[in-house]
């Protein structure tokens, strides 16, 4: 039966695997925790019918995810060189501390 008009949805759970199987390289709680943070911004919607997410859902939500991952690979990459220059520098830990705690609020 064809879906012209979106009637039948896809499950949440059924679009979680798809992709955290999409994703196997990395581990499947930090996929979901971007997919949960997906969902509640709004951005992967609560209800997806099956054609709308073989047609333009999908490659749209991995699309996402991978800058998701990007984007918090980045920010983790700084934060490492933050740490290591501050370590060679001697700065002092309550001003690194800090410094980190404001990094990881960007996040």
């Amino acid at each position: 039966m064809l879906d012209y008009y979106g009637s039948i949805t896809k499950d949440n759970q059924a679009i979680t695997r798809e992709l955290v199987d999409h994703f196997k390289d990395y581990k499947q709680n930090y996929i979901e925790e971007i997919i949960d943070f997906l969902r509640t911004t709004g951005i992967l919607p609560m209800s997806n019918s099956v054609s709308g997410w073989m047609v333009f859902g999908s490659s749209q939500m991995v699309t996402e995810i991978k800058s998701h991952i990007y984007n918090d690979t980045l920010l983790r990459k700084k934060i490492v060189s933050f740490v290591m220059a501050s370590n060679s520098l001697n700065i002092e830990t309550d001003i690194i501390r800090e410094i980190y705690h404001k990094l990881r609020l960007a996040m």
